[in-house]
């Protein structure tokens, strides 16, 4: 039973996924909700913190206020900074500060120069580096935040004045943000503090962080002495001149989360408890569930091998039992369809006639017969006249009811054995196994006489022999379908045996070949039969594919290219094998009607060239090498940029030698004559750009050698 397995397998793997998923979603959620909170406690703190130290700030700077108020006032202060004695300045605010206890003592000029200081060890004359704080700009005084040599202080400026009361200078008190202060307000508000600038540690309330790089990453998460904390960062109060400096609140991680842990802890517990509960539930539904489709799955194996299995006749009134009695009625249905199913697919289904597929495998094995005992097998192409006309004229469904009707006279007028199927659209192909070409032929006329008479339409028949006219099935198709062809040039309403020539004969030695092996090799060989057939246009079709190549490489073609348009112009010409001899050498012009039996010689080049996977390519050259750029050429009047590049290179090269090679009834053409009637052509007959290269292409003047030189 793995069938029945594989289902249970997949219930358990249903059940299992989505408690898990949903296990998984409620624990993350929880996460989610526990990061969140624990976030919004580490925001508390910063805030809290930044209170505390605006409090710090806000009484340091009034204490700081209060002492360089007393000593800018000092007469001894003013009597030095009014000199501008720099020795001297030093030598006051060096004994003054540590009076005063604080970091560094400063005196700045009213344009921001040092005039003294102690503490702060900055050079005479240096612009003061307290960042953001400039009092010399409204003379009042100023607590705040200054950088001085890149650490935190907190700053009380006042003015020092003369008798006067001129401002003289400006004395500044400051006091650095040390650790001492980080672990006094990291005690108040319970977590750990480090002062930065530009994420470089200036001070910390944790031991051995000095000098560090201090930068959380996207989690706001940073490491500390090898532990993890979770850290948020934010500017000191009334620093909003000072870029970059701050404070950053830590908590260790572990410490953050600890709250949330045994909640999490008990909650995947139970998520587990459920979920094993859940699968052995599952187990047994499972179970319940398939076992009584056992006796369906065995009846499905039945039919899949070609059995029809017992019916269940069941009495059962659940699901069960109703797909029990459904798959009764199924199996019924579908032994009374079979045989019609299988008819269905060997028929075509507007006519009943055996379809495309069939045709095909009975040629071949009536083919393969024939080969092992000798026997007689014929092919016979029908195919309905003017039908797309009929179609367009009378609607498609009048067509349809055309086509039943031929196909039921067919099989009225043909022997029993013969194989009568729909070919293609408006063509039928028969198989007449046991029958010569020639008793082919009579039945042929039979069905013209019959057939073409009682449905009221014309048809044109082409009728070929395994063994003489091809030795393969696909190419003993290929022989009638240019068979019927021909009986549609002849002006249709006909039949037409196969045969290459006129004489009525054996078919031509070079055709018999290429139906043989259909090679690139016995095709050409076919094309050169076919110059040969007149001395006027020997060596033809080599002269015009070496002018399209030599078009085809001025034009910058690759030569891939090059050499597929070489080989094209080579087999141009190759359907005129189907053309009548008294057409392709008659020494006069051709009439009307010969005229449009010669048009088809492309047609006929197609059908031949196509038979040879590897020649594929060169199809659009052989079809419309006769197609003209304003549309008036044939056999598909294509316009312009529609004719393919390889059809319009081959087109100036065909017309050249045409009019440069001598005729039964004209002289060729001398070059320079020919190449007005080649410019006169642009825009016309050819497409206006090649018509410059291929001028540019040609030789200088006519070669001296005789066709029949240039041939070999």
């Amino acid at each position: 039973m793995p069938a029945f397995r594989s289902i249970r397998s997949q219930i358990l793997a249903l059940v299992f996924g989505t408690l898990v998923a949903m296990g998984l979603g409620v624990v993350t959620s929880v996460n989610l909700m526990a990061d969140a909170q624990i976030e919004k406690a580490l925001r508390q703190d910063l805030r809290n913190a930044k209170n505390v130290l605006a409090s710090v700030i806000s009484a340091e700077g009034e204490h700081l206020t209060q002492q360089v108020h007393l000593v800018a006032e000092l007469p001894s202060i003013k009597s030095v900074v009014a000199k501008k004695d720099h020795a001297a300045i030093d030598a006051a605010v060096d004994d003054y500060r540590p009076k005063m206890g604080v970091s560094a003592l400063i005196v700045i000029d009213g344009f921001g120069h040092v005039l003294g200081e102690s503490g702060a060890d900055l050079p005479l004359g240096l612009v003061a580096e307290f960042k953001g704080i400039q009092p010399w700009k409204n003379g009042q005084q100023h607590i705040g935040l200054a950088l001085l040599k890149g650490k935190p202080y907190v700053t009380a400026t006042t003015a020092i004045k003369g008798q006067s009361g001129k401002v003289l200078a400006y004395l500044t008190a400051a006091n650095a943000l040390e650790e001492e202060l980080a672990q006094t307000i990291s005690r108040s508000v319970g977590t750990e503090l480090v002062f930065v600038r530009d994420d470089h540690v200036v001070a910390s309330s944790m031991g051995g962080v000095n000098a560090v790089l201090m930068r959380p990453d996207e989690q706001n998460r940073v490491t500390v002495n090898g532990v993890a904390h979770l850290g948020m960062f934010d500017s000191f109060p009334q620093s909003e001149d000072l870029p970059g400096v701050g404070f950053i609140a830590l908590k260790p991680v572990d410490q953050a989360r600890a709250p949330y842990q045994r909640f999490v802890l008990l909650l995947t517990m139970s998520i587990l408890v459920a979920t094993l509960v859940s699968i052995v539930v599952a187990i047994i539904f499972a179970r319940y569930l398939t076992t009584p489709l056992k006796g369906i799955l065995d009846a499905a194996r039945a039919l899949r091998l070609g059995e029809w299995p017992q019916p269940f006749n069941s009495s059962r009134s659940d699901e069960f039992g109703l797909l029990e009695r459904t798959f009764d009625e199924m199996s019924e249905s579908l032994r009374e369809s079979r045989q019609r199913l299988i008819e269905m697919v060997r028929l075509d289904p507007l006519t009943e006639l055996a379809n495309h597929r069939t045709f095909q495998e009975k040629l071949e094995l009536e083919c393969h017969r024939a080969d092992e005992t000798g026997a007689r097998v014929s092919v016979m192409m029908i195919d309905i006249d003017r039908f797309g006309a009929y179609n367009r004229v009378h609607g498609r469904e009048a067509g349809d009811r055309l086509l039943v009707e031929v196909a039921r006279l067919l099989q009225q007028s043909l022997p029993q054995k013969a194989l009568v199927s729909r070919y293609q659209s408006d063509v039928f192909g028969v198989v007449l196994p046991e029958v010569s070409a020639v008793n082919g032929c009579v039945l042929a006329k039979e069905v013209l006489d019959r057939v073409g008479t009682k449905s009221g339409t014309s048809l044109s028949i082409g009728v070929a022999e395994f063994g003489t006219d091809a030795s393969r099935p696909e190419l003993l198709i290929l022989a009638a379908e240019l068979a019927t062809s021909r009986a549609k040039q002849l002006g249709r309403s006909r039949w037409v045996r196969f045969q290459a020539s006129e004489n009525g004969g054996d078919t031509p030695l070079e055709l018999q070949q290429f139906l043989a092996n259909g090679s690139y090799a016995t095709i050409r060989a076919l094309a050169e039969a076919v110059d040969a057939k007149d001395p006027y246009t020997n060596g033809h079709s080599h002269r015009v594919a070496t002018y399209a190549a030599a078009l085809a490489r001025e034009i910058g073609s690759e030569e891939e290219f090059v050499e597929l348009v070489f080989m094209t112009g080579t087999l141009h010409d190759v359907g005129k094998i189907g053309v009548p001899d008294s057409i392709l050498k008659k020494a006069t012009a051709l009439d009307g009607d010969e005229r449009a039996i010669m048009e088809q010689h492309p047609v006929f080049g197609e059908k031949i060239v196509s038979q040879v996977p590897t020649l594929a390519e060169t199809v659009p050259g052989v079809r419309h090498h006769h197609e003209r750029w304003d549309g008036r050429g044939y056999p598909d009047r294509l316009k312009g940029f529609t004719i393919p590049l390889m059809a319009r290179i081959l087109a100036l090269a065909d017309t050249w030698d045409a009019m440069t090679s001598d005729r039964p009834y004209r002289k060729g053409l001398q070059w320079d004559v020919a190449r007005a009637e080649i410019e006169k052509g642009a825009g016309t007959q050819f497409d206006p750009t090649l018509v410059e290269p291929f001028l540019r292409s040609l030789p200088a003047q006519r070669p001296s050698e005789s066709p029949g030189q240039a041939a070999a």
